[in-house]
């Protein structure tokens, strides 16, 4: 559904933002890919 994709990916792009630690970016966007990915069938 590109409506949940769009929302989970407008929240990890704010908490991207507040955060000033590139690891913890690139964990939190890869994290993001492998657990949204189940829930598109």
């Amino acid at each position: 559904d590109e409506v949940f994709g769009g929302l989970i990916g407008y929240a990890v792009y704010l908490m991207i933002k507040s955060i000033e630690q590139y690891q913890i970016e690139v964990m939190l966007t890869l994290a993001l890919v492998i657990g949204g990915s189940p829930a598109h069938p």
